[in-house]
């Protein structure tokens, strides 16, 4: 299943046959490749299903009377590329009972068939005999030995699992760390309630910033990267291997993570080693540092704001996307609001303000004595003189948001540049999300979803490691792509998904609006050559939700359309003149966030339209919007006035009429590309079939632009309907 889903679920119904022992079946299609359908097996136990429309050349086998008239779910989605070292070469169909396998442990023994994409057996080199089936139990795959027919596969297998067919993956794997670190926000430690309490007696979140570089008593969460490691995990075993003398730090267990509180400065190193359950093993470490808040006094400012990042060295050395590494960030960072953050909370005297609003406030009192732990780590609490006026009695260089209130702090004598200085600054959003996910007030996002934060992974938790993925849906392949770098898989570390740095800079170097990485207008290629458009904030979202090449592509299948559809451009024409069909929210200079990050709480980011609907349709109901025309959302998807009906009933027609046209069944999927009788039908098919698709990588169903969308429905039902 695509990890983006942008927009809205909707909901159809088709048939499928099945034969079962005297069972019956209804089956339905979300929004994009998901198709599911519901089973019940006989009396007797047994189950003969075999499946037509979407499930064409699926079959199931079974007979057990542990299965005696339970229902079976399954569902059919786009598999991942690759799991742990086979490359997928069909859909994956998933196996449920009405019970799921975690509360229901039972599993039987099946006969199980899935069709398979001969041309991609082929484009890896291999034959159909060499297709397996590869079941999925949580993170491990299990291959079963099949027998292939040259379009399908069958394996004894178990259900109820995960399940696709597969080539064994003999690419190498990049090499990437395996150990991360793991934030805990605001709103977590909320949840948790897990608070320490400051002189005051007010309550501060214990939140976990994510970083390697922290104060003593402050929490760090350490957890392990199946994927990087390349094969399912049989055994972690966590050691602090040294730490400095006369510390009493120890790791302690919170599931398969480690948490480690520093007591003391200096070096910290955490060993982790894995064992396969193939047999691979290895060691890896991961240094700590725990250090002071800086200040120099011939400046009175933090070290870092001085000499090195002002811009006051030339020196050749870049970052991984090209930048320099001693660039000026000083001063963007000074106009910034980050910079400025204190001032909003000047003269305050709930001292949970400024927890975020300076740097350093940490008030460390783990054994609940009413004193701060750890007073010489020189953060903002520890330097207030009067707490009865905590903001203004704080040292100056401390206030707001400084290096080290994200970079952690930086400043030990004991301890050499190349120790104490950061390395590469991860772009996960631990360290966001201590301040920004909490309370309804401006910049205090309460709401979150970290849907793109997860965009590294597919459905079964595989990291993306192929160029392409790379590219969107890692947040290191996407900052390649803004500052004009190339970097592959095998040049990152540690992979990490579109986290809070990636589409915003936290130092305000971009100059746009809501320190955004990118605004303004957006190219696209198209076969009739380059479009502009006056994209705003909405470039950042469309650099990543776009095909990707040049539109129309008759016989191919675009991966995601959104953008192109909101723009009115990438459909086939059939030499017609749609230059007028820009999406109507479009013409009126609405962007992506106008729809997707609007509640009627505030700014929400969570994008996903289906969540929280009442709420966002009230942001429709202005007085220049939808007045008299609200939306609503009823069965899955957003309605205006019977409008996406309609579309939806004429894409069921045009998907009928291809079936029809190509002499395939009811119900099957549209493909990327026919073959028929004659070469004017084979054009015609293709055209129709692309279109569809078109539509369908929108994920939206028209409600991107129906005018396009109608527009493109109309031609192709009309041209199609000729022959």
């Amino acid at each position: 299943m695509r990890l983006f889903k942008f927009l809205i679920l909707a909901v159809f119904l088709f048939s499928l046959t099945a034969c079962l022992g005297s069972g019956s079946e209804k089956s339905s299609v979300d929004d994009d490749t998901r198709v599911m359908t519901e089973l019940t097996a006989g009396d007797d136990g047994a189950v003969s299903y075999s499946g037509s429309g979407d499930f064409f050349g699926f079959g199931i086998v079974a007979s057990d009377a542990g299965l005696a008239g339970r229902k079976i779910y399954i569902e059919r989605a786009e598999s991942q590329y690759s799991v742990n070292g086979y490359k997928a070469v069909s859909d994956l169909f998933s196996i449920r009972f009405y019970k799921d396998r975690a509360a229901d442990e039972e599993s039987f023994d099946a006969e199980i068939t899935i069709p398979f994409s001969a041309s991609a057996v082929a484009a890896e080199g291999a034959s159909p005999g060499d297709v397996n089936i590869c079941m999925l139990l949580d993170d491990m795959v299990i291959p079963a030995s099949a027998v292939s027919d040259g379009t399908s596969v069958t394996a004894s297998a178990k259900i109820p699992y995960d399940l696709f067919a597969c080539l064994k993956d003999d690419v190498a794997i990049s090499e990437n760390s395996t150990i991360i670190l793991k934030g805990y926000s605001h709103k977590d430690a909320d949840n948790d309630n897990e608070y320490l309490t400051d002189k005051n007696g007010t309550l501060l979140p214990d939140v976990i910033r994510g970083i390697n570089h922290v104060q003593a008593g402050e929490n760090v969460r350490l957890g392990y990267n199946k994927e990087a490691f390349g094969e399912n995990i049989s055994d972690a075993e966590w050691v602090l291997s040294d730490k400095p003398s006369g510390s009493a730090a120890s790791l302690s267990a919170d599931g398969t993570d480690r948490l480690i509180q520093p007591d003391m400065n200096g070096i910290y190193t955490v060993t982790l080693n894995l064992t396969g359950i193939n047999g691979k093993s290895t060691a890896e470490s991961i240094k700590l540092v725990a250090m002071n808040y800086s200040y120099r006094a011939s400046t009175g400012t933090a070290q870092c704001l001085d000499y090195c990042h002002t811009g006051t060295f030339s020196l050749a050395q870049l970052d991984q996307y090209g930048r320099a590494k001693l660039r000026d960030i000083v001063s963007v960072w000074g106009a910034s609001s980050h910079a400025s953050a204190f001032s909003v909370v000047a003269g305050e005297t709930d001292t949970s303000c400024l927890q975020c609003h300076t740097t350093g406030f940490f008030y460390a009192d783990r054994d609940k004595n009413g004193t701060d732990d750890h007073p010489a780590v020189s953060g903002f609490d520890d330097t207030i003189t009067n707490w009865t006026d905590p903001a203004d009695t704080g040292d100056t260089h401390l206030r707001g948001v400084t290096c080290e209130a994200c970079h952690g702090p930086g400043a030990d004598a004991s301890l050499t540049f190349a120790e104490s200085h950061y390395s590469d600054v991860s772009l996960n959003s631990g360290v966001c999300l201590t301040c920004h996910e909490h309370e309804n007030i401006s910049g205090h996002f309460f709401e979150y979803s970290d849907t793109h934060d997860k965009a590294h992974t597919l459905s079964n938790g595989t990291v993306a490691k192929n160029a392409e993925c790379f590219r969107c849906h890692t947040g290191e392949g996407m900052m390649s792509r803004i500052f004009g770098a190339d970097l592959t898989p095998a040049d990152v570390d540690t992979v990490t998904g579109i986290g809070c740095a990636v589409c915003h800079d936290p130092h305000g170097e971009s100059g746009f609006s809501s320190l955004l990485r990118l605004s303004g207008s957006f190219q696209f290629e198209t076969a009739d050559g380059t479009y502009t458009a006056d994209a705003g904030k909405a470039k950042l979202c469309y650099s990543c939700h776009n095909s990707d090449t040049v539109l129309p592509a008759v016989g191919t299948i675009p991966h995601n359309s959104t953008a192109e559809m909101y723009e009115g451009i990438g459909g086939y024409d059939y030499g017609n003149d749609l230059s007028d069909k820009k999406s109507w929210h479009a013409l009126r200079g609405l962007e992506c966030v106008d729809c997707h990050m609007q509640t009627e709480d505030g700014l929400t980011h969570n994008m996903l339209m289906t969540h929280d609907t009442d709420a966002r349709l009230t942001t429709c109901y202005t007085s220049t919007c939808h007045t008299g025309t609200s939306p609503e959302f009823k069965n899955g998807y957003f309605e205006v006035e019977s409008s996406m009906q309609n579309i939806r009933g004429q894409m069921d027609e045009l998907a009928d009429l291809i079936n029809e046209k190509s002499g395939l069944p009811e119900g099957s999927a549209i493909r990327a590309s026919y073959t028929a009788d004659t070469a004017e039908l084979t054009n015609a098919l293709n055209r129709a079939a692309y279109n569809y698709n078109f539509i369908l990588g929108d994920k939206g169903y028209g409600f991107h632009n129906q005018s396009y969308t109608r527009s493109l429905l109309g031609l192709s039902l009309a041209d199609l309907g000729s022959y």
